[in-house]
């Protein structure tokens, strides 16, 4: 894989998970913690966040901004 590509995966994949860590709640903070901390182990459990990737270079490529994309 090229350096441009491994730099656009990476830069998508930590916009995409400071987004999740915004408005995913933490469960030392929010009750249930039980079931948020389900919830973010279930979406932090790794990946490559390929689809979210997908979506940022479809709504580049047609001028749409990163927030509206998030």
């Amino acid at each position: 894989m090229s350096n441009k590509l491994e730099d656009f995966f990476a830069a998508s994949r930590k916009a995409v998970d400071c987004a999740l860590e915004r408005i995913i709640p933490n469960p030392a903070e929010t009750e249930p913690a039980k079931l948020n901390e389900a919830i973010r182990w279930s979406v932090f459990a790794g990946g490559k966040r390929f689809r979210p990737a997908l979506v940022f270079a479809a709504g580049k490529t047609f001028g749409a901004g990163e927030e509206k994309l998030l």
